[in-house]
């Protein structure tokens, strides 16, 4: 039987528990990759996930920014949109290139990630 792992870092979202095996015997034909192998696919399985999560905080930051700008675009303040305002004008701009740093970041992690070849320790 398994324990809900609740506080937890990464993917909160997603199910976790622990599994404890004790005195646990697999066939050799029931075995999955090498025996003691479990490590350097678990750390392959980490290495895809926390590009996968930048990935996910893209999007969200993507659609931050597009409802920010409409709202910016909206949105008047003493007369003018708020797109008019220099500091407005900054914090939108300023966002949008921390937004696209991160975008090219990530794409460039993930064209190094080398998913053909068996994980290295």
């Amino acid at each position: 039987m398994g324990q809900k792992i609740t506080n937890k870092c990464g993917m909160r979202a997603s199910n976790t528990a622990e599994l404890v095996f004790e005195d646990c015997f697999v066939p050799q034909e029931n075995l999955v990759g090498e025996l003691h192998g479990a490590t350097l696919c678990m750390m392959r399985n980490l290495e895809l996930e926390r590009v996968v999560l930048a990935a996910m905080s893209l999007g969200i930051a993507r659609q931050a920014i597009r409802i920010m700008t409409a709202h910016a675009q909206e949105r008047k303040a003493f007369g003018k949109h708020l797109t008019e305002f220099g500091q407005i004008q900054k914090a939108m701009t300023e966002s949008y290139a921390e937004y696209m740093a991160g975008r090219s970041y990530v794409y460039q992690v993930s064209n190094q990630l080398e998913l053909d070849s068996p994980p290295s320790g």
